[in-house]
């Protein structure tokens, strides 16, 4: 705690609190002693335990053989040159008092160390407080995920935090940030080398969620003479398609397959922004809906089959026939073996068209006006 004046002669003094944090040795004299021109040594503090802070970089004053650094704290040792890390050191923990040596790391043969860093823009902390942090991982080429050395802080401290990867295959891949409430972002890694540094950090965006139900007039989009009652549920999908400055202006985005009944889909990590969602069911598509997502929204939203429903009975001399019907205002269905009952959503309201009616059993197609 110190006291100060708050605005020179005769003020009231003022009270600051500094927060102090004990102290190891951090030993550094054989990592600058091989400094080649233009580079220094410097150490990456991750913070961790400092809530709501995230990583720092300290260097080394020059000509020093040894620099006081938290203790309890992962560190990382680092050789800098025109701003950025050129070679590291082995990851450390130094325990109050006790004096540990940086020592540089060598890649292995056929390996490489790679690093990235994250970064969170401000107008976001205060909202993405308390939400889980993404993941962050080297992802090879057609190959293996690998995890960083240390891992990533809680939000919203991961912002501006360095990732270590050690000793991963020298290959091409990529860096990915992601997660259930985050924007999927990459770095390419297109030129492996013993060590890599990404040029852009990578920023983290908050994400939305979608929930999407599909309402039971979905278990009516039947159009198979095989089934029966007793079958497996139903197939369907939900797509969303992301959409720029109209309802036919999208793009397919992501899809979904659910089973009737009570279809459900999941969507996670969404940008924000509009989307079209759809709901298919026997080749049958729902009518779509127009949707506007925020950062960090949880939306649940019920697509409804239809606009319309039709119901009937299919016989033939009084008997009941399984039958597919094909309604051209876009509506299909079949007609129960037991019963001949059917009933088929459309998604317009039908005014005139045709009905088209295939009995199951291979007889002539019927079609009538309506």
């Amino acid at each position: 705690m110190k006291a100060h004046r708050a605005d020179g002669p005769g003020h009231a003094l003022k009270r600051d609190v500094t927060p102090m944090h004990r102290a190891a040795t951090l030993s550094i004299a054989r990592a600058v002693d091989d400094l080649r021109a233009g580079e220094f040594f410097a150490v990456y503090i991750t913070n961790q335990d400092v809530p709501g802070h995230g990583g720092s970089v300290r260097p080394a004053a020059d000509g020093a053989t040894e620099m006081l650094v938290p203790a309890g704290v992962p560190l990382i040792p680092m050789i800098v040159k025109d701003r950025r890390p050129v070679r590291f050191g082995e990851p450390l923990v130094i325990e109050p008092g006790k004096r540990a040596e940086a020592v540089m790391r060598i890649p292995r043969e056929g390996k490489m160390d790679l690093a990235a860093v994250t970064i969170a823009k401000a107008t976001t902390e205060e909202r993405i407080a308390g939400v889980v942090a993404p993941s962050v991982v080297f992802r090879e080429e057609g190959g293996s995920a690998h995890l960083p050395v240390l891992p990533v802080r809680a939000t919203h401290a991961f912002d501006r935090s360095l990732h270590l990867f050690i000793d991963v295959p020298r290959v091409s891949g990529v860096v990915e940030l992601s997660g259930p409430k985050w924007v999927r972002a990459t770095a390419a890694i297109a030129r492996p080398a013993s060590v890599v540094v990404v040029a852009e950090m990578i920023e983290a965006i908050p994400a939305a969620t979608l929930t999407v139900e599909m309402d039971a007039g979905f278990d009516t989009m039947e159009s198979s003479c095989d089934r029966s009652d007793e079958d497996d549920p139903l197939a369907a999908g939900v797509s969303v398609a992301r959409c720029g400055m109209g309802f036919d202006d999208c793009a397919p985005f992501a899809a979904r397959p659910v089973t009737l009944p009570g279809g459900r889909a999941e969507f996670e990590a969404l940008p924000e922004g509009t989307y079209r969602v759809q709901g298919i069911a026997n080749g049958s598509a729902a009518e779509p809906q127009l949707i506007t997502l925020q950062r960090l929204e949880s939306r649940r939203i019920v697509l409804e089959s239809a606009r319309a429903k039709v119901s009937g009975r299919i016989t033939r001399d009084g008997e009941p026939v399984a039958a597919r019907i094909r309604f051209s205002s876009s509506g299909r269905s079949v007609s129960d073996r037991h019963t001949g009952s059917y009933v088929a959503s459309l998604s317009r309201i039908p005014v005139t068209g045709t009905v088209e009616i295939q009995p199951c059993d291979g007889s002539p197609l019927f079609t009538a006006v309506i």
